[in-house]
């Protein structure tokens, strides 16, 4: 005789922990607007803190990524995996962001989805695009040889934390 069983692993961030976590990438993109003030509006902050709220609230982030584009290549990318299994627990202070060079640079937000994500009909993808205008599928970017990338910060709440990382040089 043979049994089969399978695990399913369900949890639910609550509305408050992702409000948090979603505030704290939001003080990191204020941060870097001090040092360079034209690189992104408040405007465009406030969209993509929307965005990103939908995206973790709803389950289909992994990752969340701004790249920062010059001369067509990535030099810099700061990225924030979220884990929802309780296993960052640290929730360290925003800012402190070593970046250099952005001057001239474009940012552009992705998002790294999750199975969850990959499981959803095209025409449920297409309704949640809805809700965040402006994103979809995007092409593929080159990266600047030599970077290196530095786990620097963790947020957490609850069960939902942040490892926050820098993708630069030096």
């Amino acid at each position: 005789m043979t049994f089969n069983s399978s695990l399913t692993r369900t949890t639910t961030a609550s509305w408050s922990s992702i409000k948090y976590l979603n505030d704290k990438i939001a003080s990191d993109l204020d941060y870097i607007r001090v040092f360079y003030p034209d690189i992104y509006s408040e405007a465009t902050v406030e969209k993509w803190k929307k965005d990103f709220y939908n995206w973790v609230y709803e389950g289909y982030a992994k990752t969340i990524k701004l790249l920062f584009i010059k001369s067509d290549q990535c030099i810099c990318e700061i990225a924030w995996d979220i884990k929802d299994d309780g296993s960052i627990s640290n929730d360290d202070n925003v800012g402190k962001l070593k970046l250099k060079g952005l001057t001239e640079a474009k940012p552009y937000a992705r998002v790294e989805t999750t199975p969850k994500w990959d499981a959803l009909t095209n025409d449920q993808r297409e309704n949640f695009y809805k809700t965040v205008p402006g994103w979809g599928p995007s092409k593929s970017v080159p990266y600047a040889e030599g970077l290196i990338r530095t786990y620097d910060k963790q947020y957490s709440k609850g069960n939902v934390g942040i490892q926050r990382s820098i993708l630069g040089g030096g």
